[in-house]
């Protein structure tokens, strides 16, 4: 990438933190990055209730659906709320990203569900869906 062009994304440090090897962190740039940060966000755990979210500095951010693990409920019912909680914390935190999709599927052992989200970036030329999956323990 040419020092001129400038990619829509940006570039940022991926999470989890990491080192790269040479006395930095990992870092990522464009879609990559995007992926990333929704990862980041649908994995923290956000307010229920009266309990607070785990950040200290925005206690209203994360998804909530390490919550949903608890849930003995059918696949569908879990995907809508997962949907639910999902939607309102990209729009708020991350809007170049909207979800359109969200499946759960069973793994191996009935305890290993996982989530996997379906998303469209939100910019310019980028019209495919992506996906990025969580593990949904129960």
């Amino acid at each position: 990438m040419s020092v001129t062009q400038r990619d829509e994304f940006g570039r940022g440090i991926t999470v989890p933190l990491e080192q790269d090897g040479q006395g930095d962190f990992r870092s990522t740039s464009g879609l990559d990055l995007l992926k990333n940060d929704v990862m980041s966000l649908l994995a923290i755990q956000g307010p229920i209730g009266k309990t607070p979210g785990e950040v200290p500095w925005d206690t209203d951010m994360g998804g909530n659906l390490d919550a949903l693990r608890h849930r003995g409920m059918h696949n569908e019912v879990v995907e809508a709320l997962a949907y639910e909680a999902s939607a309102g914390v990209l729009e708020k935190y991350e809007p170049r990203a909207r979800i359109t999709d969200i499946k759960i599927s069973d793994g191996a052992d009935p305890s290993e569900k996982k989530i996997k989200v379906f998303f469209v970036p939100i910019g310019q030329g980028n019209a495919r869906t992506e996906s990025i999956e969580l593990p949904l323990k129960e």
